[in-house]
């Protein structure tokens, strides 16, 4: 793997440049650290999200982490709905590209991270009382320890949004 520094941005702080390996496993820690790991592949469909979040609560169960799942399930729910909404928004010259989701965990936590083509970075946004979106950045914020994202390598383009999960469920003041 080649030393070439790549940025990768957390919660509202200034990009960081990382090694590539580095930038592939955030939270910055070895991609053997994290021994569990499941792939799945979507359609940029409206009903995408909700396979998603399906998918992760299943393989949560499976792995003996299901004290994660409710948790992990609104987090790759929200994080698949944007990827949907941005990837859906582009004219793509050809046929319209997938959303990727992937789920690791050192069995103390889970990561999940979901990939899609378009390179513009996730962005929270104020959302008014009556507002139907802009939510979602907040509840991932307010489940996870710390979420950012980053860009692969040039030749697989598009960006990675990531968050981790360290907690089982959020605490009463998670939304006070």
């Amino acid at each position: 793997m080649n030393g070439a520094l790549l940025p990768i941005h957390g919660d509202g702080e200034k990009p960081v440049e990382l090694t590539q390996e580095q930038a592939w496993s955030p939270p910055r820690r070895s991609p053997a650290a994290w021994p569990r790991r499941s792939h799945l592949e979507l359609g940029a469909y409206p009903t995408a999200p909700g396979s998603a979040r399906g998918h992760a609560g299943n393989v949560l169960r499976e792995w003996r982490l299901g004290q994660f799942a409710e948790a992990a399930e609104v987090v790759v729910s929200e994080l698949v709905t944007n990827s949907v909404q941005a990837t859906r928004a582009v004219r793509w010259p050809t046929r319209q590209p997938p959303v990727g989701l992937w789920l690791v965990s050192d069995g103390s936590s889970v990561l999940v991270r979901v990939w899609d083509a378009v390179t513009s970075p996730p962005e929270r946004r104020p959302a008014g009382l009556e507002d139907e979106c802009g939510r979602g950045l907040a509840i991932v914020t307010a489940l996870c320890s710390d979420w950012g994202h980053h860009y692969p390598p040039p030749d697989t383009g598009g960006k990675i949004t990531w968050a981790h999960i360290t907690s089982p469920w959020m605490t009463e003041e998670a939304f006070s």
